[in-house]
């Protein structure tokens, strides 16, 4: 690779360094990854088990709405390197770069050059969902590794025809599933439409690789099934309470075709830089001459991000975060689409930069940024502040791996679960149990009676901390 290129390869990954940094380092998550974290670290800690993980007793004791590898795989990195928060923003951030790697090897499996790998990199990171699932520890981070190396070794087999690198491409997809569900299936067209689009291969061909390719996904996990009794049920109750139910009975949009929005709406950032390109350097080139040279790819590349994003709509429970595998492919696409333009600059203009002075001021400039921001938010909480704090400050009062009684109109809050089993391994029980020594509550409605419990002298946002006399 010129230098020119790696330049720019690292600019792309500064950038979105930059653009995530703050939410990265900053204490407080979202919900859904902040669970997956506690649940990752009490695995590592010998709570739960790899098929059947721990939250608390009274949340989740057996946690089975997701299959276990991507929290499995994490649990790993609290072995190695400790309980501390940036443990799972870390092992996220790892999960980009894999995906990254597996994107631009995707890249040149289509016929492109590996120093043009920054342009479709650049027009993933820029995607909101994103920037927003990095810092927010999704298993959707875990699966989109497995999901576009899947896709890697798929499109070796399908130009090369050798059913050694479909097989490879299964069994990735089988961990993709093994990480998050079945939402990564859409792979499995992919040797049909290159076969459509492309008719690089015969019917009986397309057919062969496509069958090995599902045949190699599903074996694995029937394999766990049949020989592992906890395996399999894991499974069963996977597919029982979040599958069908989600299916049937789960509500959280209005119509089905709102993730169509979603994707969208996360998708204009990089579709308006595209536009911009276009508009400033459709002149520069012979776009639809050269478009044409990749017009069956990006038939191909639309198709299997309609794929990706259709079968959502089988149920009204939906979220844009559900189709963040898809992101790598539409980067791809973009990439595909304006790739002559930037060519054509590229050889005009950063290639007479001798010293390549400009494009390493740029970098270095980035480089003592993002490491300043990062420095400088470290221990600080971004979000969630006053339960944040307020965790922090009840855990180190009553110590780590106990119980307390809480306000039964906040049981329901699920990241106050999340941070007291993550900070401290402390379960959460409702007030009408009063097992515990303290009771925390959270509003005037539901103090306890002061002849039993005593107020302890802690300074709280919004909780008071109640002890038994």
């Amino acid at each position: 690779m010129k230098k020119p290129q790696f330049y720019l390869y690292l600019i792309v990954s500064l950038l979105f360094l930059g653009i995530v940094i703050i939410p990265l380092f900053t204490d407080g998550m979202f919900m859904d990854g902040l669970i997956y974290a506690a649940l990752s670290n009490n695995m590592a800690n010998g709570f739960g088990s790899f098929w059947s993980p721990y939250l608390s007793n009274s949340v989740f004791p057996e946690f089975y709405e997701h299959p276990p590898l991507a929290l499995g795989l994490q649990s790993l990195w609290f072995q190695l390197f400790g309980d501390s928060i940036y443990i799972e923003r870390f092992y996220s951030l790892f999960t980009y770069l894999l995906t990254g790697i597996a994107t631009v090897l995707c890249w040149k499996e289509l016929g492109q050059k590996i120093k043009t790998g920054w342009i479709p990199l650049l027009f993933w990171l820029l995607v909101t969902n994103v920037q927003w699932a990095v810092a927010n520890n999704m298993l959707e981070s875990t699966m989109t590794v497995f999901v576009v190396f899947s896709a890697y070794f798929c499109l070796i087999g399908i130009n090369s025809s050798k059913l050694i690198y479909i097989i490879i491409g299964g069994l990735m997809l089988s961990l993709s599933v093994l990480s998050k569900g079945f939402v990564s299936l859409y792979i499995w067209i992919l040797p049909f439409a290159f076969f459509l689009f492309t008719r690089k291969q015969s019917f009986s061909s397309m057919a062969i690789k496509t069958i090995v390719l599902i045949v190699f996904t599903a074996l694995p996990i029937l394999l766990l099934f049949l020989y592992s009794e906890d395996a399999a049920n894991n499974f069963t109750n996977y597919i029982n309470n979040q599958v069908f139910k989600s299916i049937e009975t789960a509500v959280t949009v209005n119509s089905r075709y709102q993730i169509f929005l979603e994707f969208f709406q996360h998708i204009l950032i990089p579709l308006g830089l595209v536009i911009l390109i276009f508009l400033f350097g459709r002149k520069s080139v012979d776009f639809k001459t050269q478009l044409g040279k990749n017009k069956k790819l990006i038939f191909v590349l639309s198709f299997l991000l309609f794929c990706g994003i259709a079968p959502i709509m089988v149920s009204l429970k939906q979220s844009g975060f559900y189709i963040l595998t898809i992101y790598p492919f539409f980067g791809i696409l973009m990439g595909l689409i304006v790739l002559p333009i930037i060519e054509k600059w590229m050889e005009s203009n950063f290639i007479k930069i001798k010293n390549l002075r400009y494009l390493k001021v740029v970098t270095f400039t980035l480089f003592v940024a993002v490491f300043a921001i990062g420095i400088s938010k470290t221990n600080e909480i971004g979000r969630d502040i006053p339960e944040v704090s307020d965790a922090y400050a009840v855990i180190n009062y009553i110590g780590k791996d106990t119980e307390i009684d809480i306000c039964k109109s906040q049981f329901n809050i699920w990241s106050k679960h999340g941070y007291y089993s993550r900070f401290g391994k402390v379960t959460l029980l409702k007030e009408e149990e009063k097992k515990a020594k303290f009771y925390l509550v959270s509003n005037d409605n539901c103090k306890p009676n002061l002849e039993k419990y005593k107020k302890v002298d802690l300074k709280l946002m919004n909780h008071t901390l109640y002890q038994k006399k």
